[in-house]
């Protein structure tokens, strides 16, 4: 994964993107003409609380432990 990564990274990021449920998908993994700093799925809409919590437990997983301390 690491060399993957290191070989090109927009392809790298907007593989593991896919397995997100996004509310608005971005159209660009990289806006690297936002400098100093390049911004990532700028475009993109996601809800974190459903990232990591509500799509396991629509998946089957209500019972497990999700968040132990936040």
């Amino acid at each position: 994964e690491y060399r993957r990564w290191r070989a090109d990274p927009v392809a790298f990021w907007a593989d593991r993107a896919r397995a997100l449920d996004w509310h608005r998908a971005p159209t660009r993994v990289l806006d690297a003409e936002a400098k100093p700093l390049a911004r990532w799925f700028a475009d993109g809409t996601l809800n974190a609380c459903h990232e990591t919590l509500d799509r396991h437990v629509a998946a089957g997983h209500g019972e497990r432990v999700a968040l132990i301390h936040d």
